[in-house]
């Protein structure tokens, strides 16, 4: 169930001390598009239902983040 999976991703980058920065919803693809940040790094993720019983998930970790985070 896709309600399972998004409270499961901010639950867990929440309790990560990881920032919820912004939240998009796409209703017609009935999509979620989440970005957090943490010090400065970042992270985007999808969560997009494929069927009633498959979700997929995205997480992206933008290239500025790794590069920030490594000087």
């Amino acid at each position: 169930d896709q309600k399972i999976v998004k409270d499961f991703f901010l639950q867990k980058m929440e309790s990560n001390l990881w920032k919820l920065e912004s939240t998009s919803e796409m209703a017609a693809q009935n999509t979620t598009f989440y970005t957090f940040s943490k010090s400065e790094r970042m992270v985007m993720i999808y969560v997009m239902p494929v069927s009633d019983t498959q979700t997929y998930i995205e997480v992206t970790i933008p290239e500025t983040a790794v590069t920030n985070q490594s000087q």
